[in-house]
């Protein structure tokens, strides 16, 4: 799915753009692709989460964890309710435009927890069209969907990773000190 972000910063007030395209398939691959406004993907490829920065020719690869903090808006694209029921509080609520929108209200009362609220909203297919989330910083991200039909080997294409000649693989885990996982 493309899509077209804005994130509203809550410390200086700004507003920032961006696009790019977002592929999945259940129950466990992920590819997120940021074009601008600075190109960089996130792809989870087995038990990996990979972060590319291309401007700085390096790919960061941490052990991913499906039930770390954070991990949860991976989540929402496996299909599996069960999960997210036992991480968050569902309420179904109007949301910008949508009668039949998710309000989703992390479970852990952990203060140092990255997201204060999600918010989803589905077309009749159940493809979401609009996702939003708001971080402990009170910076609010929001990403609009348009819908690109994707099935079989271009879904398997779309959601591998891709490691460009000449990039730098860095340990994330241990760039980050973090040797719990």
């Amino acid at each position: 799915m493309d899509f077209d972000l804005v994130r509203e910063v809550d410390l200086t007030g700004e507003t920032l753009g961006g696009s790019g395209f977002l592929a999945f398939r259940r129950p466990d691959r992920f590819r997120l692709v940021y074009l601008d406004p600075e190109p960089q993907e996130m792809v989870v490829a087995g038990d990996s989460l990979w972060v590319l920065l291309f401007d700085q020719h390096q790919a960061m690869r941490f052990t991913f964890d499906p039930e770390a903090p954070g991990s949860e808006v991976f989540l929402l694209f496996r299909g599996r309710m069960d999960d997210l029921t036992r991480l968050f509080e569902i309420t179904e609520e109007p949301w910008a435009g949508y009668d039949d929108a998710l309000l989703l209200v992390p479970s852990t009362e952990d203060p140092t927890y990255p997201l204060e609220e999600l918010r989803l909203a589905v077309d009749r297919r159940g493809v979401p069209v609009r996702l939003a989330y708001r971080e402990i910083t009170g910076d609010t991200v929001t990403f609009e969907f348009r819908r690109r039909k994707a099935t079989g080997a271009e879904l398997d294409r779309l959601t591998r990773l891709r490691l460009p000649a000449g990039m730098e693989v860095l340990d994330g885990d241990e760039l980050t000190g973090d040797r719990s996982r």
